[in-house]
């Protein structure tokens, strides 16, 4: 901000200009001020040309051999990669969970088949977590469970308030009509627990003890399982690698949020403890821990890809065929939709194929 100030002096305009040069720290102040779509895109042409942001990354550097980048690429850690070598703003150093992944976790929820505009079907069971605020905001994050276990968070309430009963209209807007079976919450909070019981919401007394615990069934449902297909809602469906938790677009401060959770380290040593960092925004990543210590393990309840052929009575050679012809199949289907709009003519009466038969 204050180098902000300094060029935005009368007698620096036109003369000066900053340079930052930096490795992506998570989506902070850099990500905000210079890549951000949503920030940079509201802002007027005259201000976004003030500010330029280059995002490199190392293999863009026409210089370095081909030999090298190997080496490089072969030698190094995953995330030592993604930070330094392909300049991801998704992890960091000290981050909690490495594995969350903006193009793997989140979803459009335009691009999800069969769903009620903005949300999953109203018959799958849900579940909306709480994290009381006040002068900080108040997070309610509302979760469906679709039939294969994942976990889908697709609406979220988040402002500071205090008065509850002002939630009264836009609570009604998600709850009513749909298949809620928990509302987990901070049990400390008597008073919000009564407030809200007067709108009609019967709070459920949270699983707080033993963080660490949430905090390890958050990355266990965020880890891509190479054993588990996407979901057929998904715009990915039957391609190896889901993770058992998503997250739509209709709840950008927990997507904001989650990976920017970081260790907390003891003071004046560069020590990580197993100990969230309480100075970072978590009332949204609260919430959603609050749902996922409400689900069965996902071990218990996320169900491999090999074990839906198993009881589908395919053995893997059998499966590989499937998920190879889905492919070729979806991508048929891409071809012939160009071909109909070139040549609407020679459009079959139906060209739809099952294949699971």
């Amino acid at each position: 901000y204050r180098l902000t100030d300094r060029l935005s002096h009368p007698a620096a305009k036109g003369k000066y200009t900053g340079f930052v040069t930096s490795n992506p720290e998570g989506r902070n102040w850099i990500f905000a001020h210079w890549y951000n779509p949503e920030k940079i895109e509201a802002l007027p042409k005259e201000s976004r040309l003030m500010r330029r942001g280059i995002h490199n990354r190392t293999k863009d550097n026409p210089f370095l051999t081909e030999e090298y980048l190997k080496m490089q690429y072969a030698t190094s850690p995953e995330e030592w990669i993604r930070r330094y070598m392909d300049g991801e703003f998704d992890v960091f150093e000290g981050q909690i969970w490495k594995e969350f992944s903006h193009d793997v976790h989140c979803v459009r929820v335009a691009d999800c088949k069969g769903w009620e505009k903005r949300e999953p079907p109203k018959t799958w069971p849900r579940y909306m977590g709480i994290d009381a605020g006040g002068a900080d905001p108040w997070a309610f994050e509302a979760a469906a469970v679709d039939p294969y276990g994942n976990v889908i968070v697709y609406d979220e309430i988040y402002r500071p308030e205090v008065y509850v009963g002002s939630f009264e209209k836009e609570l009604k807007a998600i709850i009513d009509g749909r298949n809620f079976i928990k509302f987990p919450m901070d049990w400390e909070n008597k008073a919000a627990q009564e407030e809200l019981k007067r709108i009609g919401i019967r709070i459920t007394n949270a699983f707080k003890r033993n963080k660490l615990d949430s905090i390890n069934r958050m990355a266990r449902y965020l880890h891509p399982n190479p054993e588990r297909a996407f979901p057929d809602w998904h715009p990915l469906a039957g391609q190896p690698g889901s993770p058992g938790i998503f997250f739509t677009d209709y709840v950008p401060n927990l997507v904001r949020e989650l990976p920017q959770q970081r260790w907390k380290k003891i003071m004046g040593y560069d020590i990580e403890r197993n100990v969230a960092d309480d100075k970072v925004s978590n009332h949204a990543t609260d919430a959603a821990l609050y749902i996922l210590r409400e689900r069965p393990r996902p071990e218990e309840v996320l169900v491999s890809l090999e074990a839906k052929f198993k009881a589908a009575g395919l053995d893997k050679r059998s499966a590989y065929y499937y998920l190879l012809e889905r492919q070729q199949e979806e991508q048929r289907k891409k071809n012939q939709t160009k071909m109909d709009v070139v040549y609407p003519h020679l459009r079959p009466a139906n060209r739809e194929r099952e294949l699971w038969n």
